[in-house]
């Protein structure tokens, strides 16, 4: 049923908590979406893939981005203490201009 796979696919990118008991109990996927046995098997080696983590940190990277890029723009309209501390939390960090899909 590939709706109810691209929504397990989903919810493992965005949960690395459900991936590490995916990785347990592989049966959670049976209990939980109705998946044929070739998405099941293909869903149980992309959460036991090593790269899973990575495309669970882009998910939370992505999902920040939005609120980062408008946070200056909101801290000008707050005042300066608030600047001041938003320098000290995020100028170690190097400046960057990035493309995300809103």
């Amino acid at each position: 049923m590939l709706v109810e796979f691209q929504q397990a696919l989903a919810d493992l990118t965005a949960s690395p908590e459900l991936c590490v008991r995916v990785r347990r109990d592989p049966s959670i996927l049976h209990r939980n979406y109705e998946l044929t046995e070739r998405e099941w098997r293909r869903l149980v080696g992309i959460v036991r893939h090593p790269g899973m983590a990575c495309a669970c940190m882009v998910y939370r990277a992505n999902r920040l981005a939005r609120p980062c890029a408008k946070y200056s723009t909101n801290v000008q309209g707050v005042g300066r203490g608030v600047a001041r501390r938003r320098i000290g939390i995020l100028g170690d960090l190097p400046r960057r201009k990035c493309a995300f899909l809103y």
